[in-house]
């Protein structure tokens, strides 16, 4: 495990990737006889709902879930950046987190975002969010110092922040398809929070052998999907879970909502897709 985790790391250093570790029942990071965790599945990186002061809306959060719930998907990522976790204080991702856990339906797998910058508040945070209810974590990349993450620097700090086991997930439904044909066991998709049935979908397209209607499926997806992650970020996240019944609501500051007519722009992608009634 040690050898290929450096070989993945090594080669994905500088791509947009996401590095999962499972959680054993202690995190005991320095233990390596630990069994592994099927991390396989679609997962949607929830929006972090907030009221008009930007408090959490926890009783927003609640009405998304037991929606979500209803959805085949195999678990939820609290803290991605659709999560606006960069905008969240430590104790709000923390119990984020918890409240998910309590949540979300007794098959569905927490995974949280617990990136930090430094190697040593990744592993508290770690550890913090494994005792409120996650079984695997989200490791980002640490850019502040970018000069500075050399190879040598990233590879030390996933080894050191590494558990249990290593998988690699899409990041995004708009390569979805690709990805698992290239080995990737699932998808952290952001199109998940207000199309998750349809993700799973294509999902289970896949495993079935159905790949002539996997990828029509996949091409319906990718400019409504580039909407709501590359262009317009979360604020086009959340204007879309509004249409479609969700609980989207404010970003946090600095952050903005559409301007009408990104809104409109942003609507015509899923209407040409015919994922949504003009």
């Amino acid at each position: 495990m040690e050898t290929i985790a450096k070989t993945l790391i090594r080669s994905t250093l500088r791509q947009r990737i996401n590095v999962l570790w499972g959680l054993s029942k202690h995190v005991n990071f320095s233990s390596s006889n630990q069994s592994s965790l099927n991390l396989s599945g679609i997962y949607p990186p929830i929006a972090t709902p907030f009221n008009e002061d930007e408090t959490i809306a926890y009783d927003k959060l609640q009405e998304n879930m037991d929606r979500w719930n209803k959805i085949p998907l195999k678990g939820f990522v609290v803290q991605g950046s659709n999560g606006e976790y960069a905008f969240l204080d430590v104790d709000e991702r923390i119990e984020m987190v918890k409240r998910v856990s309590e949540m979300a339906a007794r098959d569905k797998l927490i995974i949280a975002g617990s990136g930090c910058e430094s190697t040593r508040d990744t592993i508290n945070m770690s550890k913090k969010m494994a005792s409120v209810g996650a079984k695997a974590v989200l490791v980002v990349t640490p850019c502040y110092y970018k000069g500075r993450m050399t190879n040598e620097a990233l590879e030390r700090h996933y080894t050191k922040t590494k558990n249990e086991d290593f998988q690699i997930i899409a990041g995004s439904a708009g390569f979805l398809y690709p990805a698992l044909a290239v080995g990737a066991v699932g998808g952290i998709c952001a199109f998940a929070n207000i199309l998750g049935a349809e993700c799973c979908r294509l999902h289970d397209l896949f495993k079935a052998g159905k790949h002539e209607e996997a990828k029509v499926l996949q091409h319906r997806m990718i400019m409504p999907n580039a909407g709501v992650t590359r262009v317009f970020g979360v604020s086009g996240l959340k204007a879309a879970m509004s249409w479609f019944g969700y609980y989207g609501g404010p970003v946090r500051s600095p952050l903005q909502l559409l301007n009408s007519e990104e809104s409109l722009k942003l609507r015509q992608t899923f209407v040409a897709s015919k994922l949504l009634d003009n």
